[in-house]
């Protein structure tokens, strides 16, 4: 007699824990679609620079930064490489917290060293792959060898998840969430720092920025030498 209450409780239980797991899974797709409502809420920055003379402006940092950041997140690692006794790519930008390593491609020694107060850092002779190098201040990085001497590139360490760099045509591509945004433009040749420009971003837009420049000569590169490093 007292069999039947202990096998039946099983039974009445099952409706609870189905109803249960639909109640979760109705809070995932909640969830889920609050994150794509996110996510599809960004619209695109499109901003072309130019030089003084009407020119497209390759190489140029854009910068979007909102009066409150978001939460941080974990930066994905960057790579600086050296091949053909250069630096690739010339300009890098990224986010404050952002580790980079600069591996060395070439079948001979390279010197890596920055004296830029954003970062103060060297790599010594090494060959192949280097150790990562941790940029966590703002501001530019100028990159140097110290045993070829023509070698240059730059990095620009932004203090805002959304940033860019233009392209040969000299446009940047952002995605950026609704809201007000101050917009900031480097260069490593510019003439001079253009004022910020206050941006409100509520739907697609697009700017149109001149960025003076001065191209330095560049230092001549010799032959390459398999005698020397």
């Amino acid at each position: 007699m007292h069999l039947l209450p202990s096998l039946t409780a099983p039974a009445r239980a099952a409706p609870c824990a189905a109803a249960h797991v639909a109640r979760v899974a109705v809070r995932i797709a909640a969830l889920g679609a609050l994150l794509l409502a996110g996510a599809a809420a960004a619209d695109p920055l499109t901003v072309k620079i130019t030089n003084q003379a009407g020119a497209p402006l390759a190489n140029a940092v854009v910068m979007a930064i909102p009066p409150r950041l978001p939460p941080p997140r974990k930066p994905r690692p960057v790579a600086i490489e050296q091949k053909d006794r250069e630096f690739l790519p010339f300009v890098t930008v990224v986010e404050v917290g952002t580790s980079v390593t600069f591996p060395n491609r070439d079948p001979l020694l390279h010197h890596v060293y920055s004296f830029s107060p954003a970062k103060v850092f060297e790599i010594k002779l090494y060959n192949g792959d280097s150790r990562s190098v941790l940029f966590d201040k703002p501001g530019p990085v100028a990159l140097g060898c110290n045993i070829h001497d023509w070698m240059e590139a730059h990095i620009y360490v932004a203090p805002t998840p959304y940033f860019a760099r233009t392209d040969a045509q000299g446009q940047a591509r952002l995605n950026l969430p609704a809201g007000a945004y101050t917009l900031q433009t480097w260069h490593p040749y510019q003439n001079g720092v253009l004022p910020p420009t206050d941006l409100k971003m509520a739907g697609p837009q697009s700017q149109s920025l001149t960025l003076p420049v001065t191209v330095p000569p560049a230092k001549a590169k010799p032959p390459n030498d398999p005698n020397q490093y």
